[in-house]
């Protein structure tokens, strides 16, 4: 059986194409307020020191000009202690098409930045009181500031959660949207495992891990979850006539949640194996 579903995996991998999210290189820009409260700044730092060289990090003081910088970020971050300068810099990485977050204390003390509508909608007020809520704020924001949020995480462990938070969610509303409107018997089933082998290749990559079929052993078990769930609808269907879309929805919903912590949990283990020091004989 375990054979039979890996061959399934297998060919369902092939036919979507050996790799999803290729791990990219990731530029984040730091801007730091001279006045800002010393457990921001620390804060942040601790935060963005990337696990991958693929990963760059550039801090830069407050008053630094994008003219003496060679690179164009993917996304920046200004540490503000209410100077001035943080509005006018927002302005500036705003409307050259920069996703800017500004950490501050308390949302009292967002800058006033005049933008157009469109650059408005790249910046981001990230207020905290603690270093805890500070981080889980920017750990959402950078994954998804960006198109390259799977990078990110892989880059930055401390944004891994909302990232896969994120695609579990969307995969998850997917597949039970599949599961409502499938018009032709057995098409949901194909569909809603592809999806999740997607999903299982893309928190792999998150966690930094090859995202090639040879090296994800979990494939089987999604596709071996698929046919669970499956079969589970259909005794289920003809229990409760009338209300098959609604069972196979919630099935497509919740069996992608507990099929995606799985996952995670199987990956967080190999990451674990992976950092344990080898023992020679």
């Amino acid at each position: 059986m375990a054979a039979s579903m890996t061959k399934i995996a297998g060919s369902l991998v092939s036919g979507l194409g050996a790799d999803f999210a290729q791990i990219e290189s990731v530029t984040v820009r730091v801007y730091v307020d001279r006045s800002c409260p010393t457990y921001l700044a620390q804060a942040v730092r601790q935060a963005l020191v990337p696990e991958r060289v693929s990963a760059h990090v550039e801090v830069l003081p407050l008053a630094a000009s994008e003219a003496q910088t060679s690179t164009v970020p993917d996304a920046a971050i200004i540490v503000s202690g209410g100077n001035l300068l943080v509005g006018e810099k927002c302005a500036e990485l705003a409307a050259s098409g920069i996703p800017v977050a500004v950490i501050v204390e308390s949302a009292v003390e967002a800058p006033r930045v005049a933008v157009s509508a469109e650059a408005a909608l790249r910046i981001n007020i990230l207020a905290g009181t603690s270093s805890e809520a500070v981080l889980e704020r920017l750990a959402v924001w950078l994954a998804s500031a960006t198109e390259k949020g799977v990078s990110c995480a892989a880059s930055f462990p401390f944004c891994r959660e909302a990232l896969v938070s994120s695609l579990v969610s969307r995969c998850a509303a997917t597949n039970a949207a599949i599961g409502a409107v499938s018009m032709i018997p057995g098409s949901d089933m194909a569909l809603m495992t592809s999806s999740q082998i997607r999903l299982a290749l893309d928190i792999a990559t998150a966690y930094g891990l090859d995202s090639r079929i040879d090296r994800i052993p979990e494939l089987a078990g999604v596709a071996c979850a698929g046919l669970a769930y499956r079969s589970a609808v259909r005794s289920l269907v003809g229990v409760v006539p009338g209300f098959g879309w609604l069972l196979k929805a919630s099935m497509g919903y919740l069996g992608t949640k507990v099929t995606a912590r799985g996952i995670v949990m199987r990956i967080e283990h190999i990451k674990k194996e992976e950092n344990q020091p080898q023992v020679v004989d």
